[in-house]
């Protein structure tokens, strides 16, 4: 896990609350990437190409 300005903006998750959460941040990234992709209001349809149901 990267700290402080050593760690460019493009590459950061957060702010996070705690330790925890930013150890999870990849796995909580995941978690609602699959949520909006099943969101009809955020999507028309599956992006194609996506064969992940």
């Amino acid at each position: 896990m990267e700290e402080g300005p050593e760690c460019p903006a493009k590459d950061r998750l957060g702010p996070y609350a705690t330790r925890e959460e930013a150890a999870r941040a990849l796995e909580t990234a995941d978690e609602r990437n699959r949520e909006w992709r099943s969101d009809p209001r955020w999507s028309d349809g599956p992006p194609a190409g996506d064969d992940q149901g």
